[in-house]
């Protein structure tokens, strides 16, 4: 069994090797049983087949170094020696001696993979036609198959480059779907954000006609509550109650007119205040939801004035808001307590308010600033206290964040610019 190896062709980057194996044992049988001398060598003078058992793998020729490093790596020939072969050439007169024998030569070169063909024949010149003829037919038979497996090869790299071609296609086609699944993908939450948008618009519009109203309606109670206490003042004296149901009074009328924002956005009248006085007064007026509850709220007051230049009231509410709902989670909680801490830089003031209730769950801030959204009983709330706490703060251009504390409970934290205050 003879071998064979062939490169795919001469390419920029090797693709693969193809080996083909041809089984010529059976001309070399023929060529022993019919008493013919033929010697096949490849382009290293190596015999690959011979007539005579004693000439295979004898070489034509001393080897160089680097043929016999570069046989013994491609492990060709295994452990044979490739010892010389005894025999002189005569090119002038085609004869050749091999061992004792002294016989007629003719060879041929023009083989693929610069194999060549050596025939040795004896001097009867008949019997030397005879050989010249068998060696040339037998050098057709092999040129013709050798034709006819590089023909092979190259409908073989034919084949191979095609489907190269197919897999690049497909390959650019599979990149060009990704990216329209991409696009697709981001379309589609474009939209969605969108309709969420303008679902919440819609909720806003039908909650700044609803807060038109109740201001309206409100109105006049709240006028007629303050008359009636300015005529038990005339009537009876300025009294501890009396000022502190006025007091009431002024800030149900403050509160109802910020409702007006969600019809309405104008600006407020600003001043100059410290941020610790609006948590002060917040603080004090929840004072009857603290006893409620049995809760204990822990200010850690900034030991710096915080001032901002914003509407007063409307910080108060958002962080009456903010301490009323952590009041909410902590009720009926075994630890019952809210902090509140406070800072600045210099551009920016913040507080942020820390409850031991259940947390924020899997719930998002923006879901909780939903108009009408709360955990709360029917009857206890309208779930609007994070929403007008959030669209206060966007219109002064601050910031809101919520997520749940590291030990449980919820963290509220709230910054709020400067806006050129005099610090």
């Amino acid at each position: 069994m003879q071998s064979k190896t062939l490169d795919s062709g001469s390419q920029s980057e090797d693709r693969g090797v193809i080996a083909i194996k041809i089984d010529l044992s059976r001309l070399q049988d023929d060529w022993q049983a019919s008493g013919e001398r033929i010697i096949l060598a490849n382009a290293d003078g190596v015999t690959l087949l011979a007539s005579d058992p004693a000439w295979r793998y004898r070489t034509l020729g001393p080897l160089t170094d680097a043929q016999r490093d570069r046989i013994v790596t491609s492990r060709q020939f295994g452990g044979e020696a490739l010892d010389p072969l005894d025999w002189t050439v005569d090119a002038e007169n085609q004869t050749a001696r091999v061992g004792d024998a002294q016989l007629l030569y003719l060879s041929t070169a023009d083989l693929p993979n610069n194999w060549s063909l050596h025939f040795f024949v004896p001097g009867d010149p008949a019997t030397t036609r005879a050989w010249l003829t068998t060696g040339t037919f037998l050098a057709l038979v092999l040129l013709s198959f050798s034709a006819l497996q590089v023909n092979r090869l190259r409908r073989v790299r034919t084949a191979l480059v095609a489907s190269e071609r197919e897999e690049a296609a497909l390959r650019l086609a599979n990149e060009r779907l990704a990216v329209e699944i991409d696009e697709r993908r981001t379309a589609e939450a474009r939209l969605q954000k969108t309709q969420s948008e303008l679902e919440q618009a819609g909720r806003l519009a039908a909650l700044g006609q609803l807060a038109s109203s109740v201001t309206h309606e409100l109105g006049q109670p709240i006028a007629a509550m303050r008359n009636q206490l300015a005529a038990s003042e005339m009537r009876e004296g300025p009294t501890t109650l009396n000022h502190k149901m006025q007091s009431l009074v002024a800030r149900m009328e403050n509160i109802t007119r910020q409702l007006k924002f969600f019809s309405r956005k104008g600006r407020d009248s600003f001043e100059d205040f410290d941020l610790r006085d609006a948590v002060c007064d917040a603080i004090g007026l929840l004072e009857a939801s603290v006893q409620a509850r049995d809760a204990r709220i822990d200010v850690q007051m900034a030991r710096g004035a915080l001032m901002l230049n914003a509407n007063k009231l409307r910080i108060e509410q958002v962080i009456t808001n903010i301490v009323r709902n952590a009041l909410d989670a902590v009720e009926g909680a075994a630890d019952r307590q809210v902090t509140l801490t406070m800072g600045g830089s210099d551009d920016a003031v913040w507080f942020a308010v820390t409850d031991t209730g259940h947390g924020l769950g899997h719930r998002s801030l923006e879901d909780l600033r939903e108009p009408f959204a709360t955990t709360r009983e029917s009857g206890q709330g309208m779930g609007l206290g994070l929403t007008i706490s959030a669209g206060i703060v966007s219109d002064y251009n601050g910031s809101i964040a919520a997520h749940d504390a590291p030990g449980g409970g919820a963290v509220f934290e709230v910054s709020l610019p400067r806006n050129g205050a005099v610090v």
